[in-house]
């Protein structure tokens, strides 16, 4: 990425990993499919959004390389005197926080300094624009998330990180598997004939995106150009949302 780095964002221990805080693990996200040339100005991604719309994205940004926890959200509260939801199963602090609403997720963003990720954001961190099917490629078994392969689902979510396969292109984990995920944008139809730049979804609508499988899902669930719309008052046990945080370039 180009220096400086967005406030708050430091380097972390590990090459290509970014903290942000306390140690929220955060990706770097280029606007190109050559790494190398992120920094450049003019350089975009092009990539196909779901089967239909063709995407550029110009700018790059940091993404949550977890969903957000229940550690990090209970910080948030303490910090702000917001509630924390009830989960619905135990779950350590290292569990990806669940049963927040859209406007929970979009308050909690905006407090860590950065926001939800538009759904193509989160579409291109998944794929890296190659039209995978998976975040981590072509192929699924039990050991690339954790979903209901076998019809009957799993009763909770894992600790973040738990499955090392389910490993985005851009370098996040759970993408395919552990919560279902919030975006940023209205639920509407994606239009087929228009380029898109840097879009950000309709304005107007009564419903919000949801990319991203859940512990629930089957395998279809994980599939990176899965989009479903539901309220955005709706919390679920197996319902989350990962940490945006953009750049000016």
């Amino acid at each position: 990425p180009s220096l400086p780095l967005p406030a708050g964002v430091r380097f972390g221990e590990q090459e290509g990993e970014y903290l942000l805080g306390e140690g929220t693990r955060l990706v770097y996200v280029a606007p190109s499919d050559l790494p190398e040339l992120a920094a450049l100005a003019g350089v975009a991604a092009t990539f196909r959004l779901g089967d239909r719309t063709t995407v550029r994205l110009t700018r790059g940004y940091f993404l949550g390389k977890c969903e957000v926890s229940w550690a990090e959200y209970r910080a948030y509260a303490r910090a702000t005197g917001e509630r924390v939801p009830t989960p619905a199963y135990p779950v350590g602090p290292d569990h990806p926080v669940h049963g927040v609403s859209w406007y929970d997720a979009a308050a909690y963003c905006a407090w860590a300094g950065g926001r939800l990720p538009t759904e193509a954001e989160w579409e291109y961190a998944a794929t890296g624009g190659d039209g995978r099917l998976y975040p981590w490629g072509e192929e699924l078994t039990t050991l690339h998330g954790n979903l209901g392969l076998r019809g009957d689902g799993h009763e909770q979510s894992a600790p973040c990180g738990s499955y090392m396969a389910d490993y985005s292109a851009a370098g996040c984990l759970d993408q395919g598997g552990n919560l279902r995920e919030w975006t940023g944008d209205v639920y509407a139809p994606l239009p087929r004939t228009q380029v898109l730049v840097d879009p950000s979804g309709p304005r107007r609508g009564s419903r919000r995106v949801i990319k991203g499988g859940g512990h629930q899902d089957q395998a279809g669930g994980a599939r990176c150009f899965r989009r479903e719309g539901q309220a955005p008052a709706r919390s679920a046990g197996d319902l989350g949302f990962r940490l945006l945080i953009p750049t000016s370039r």
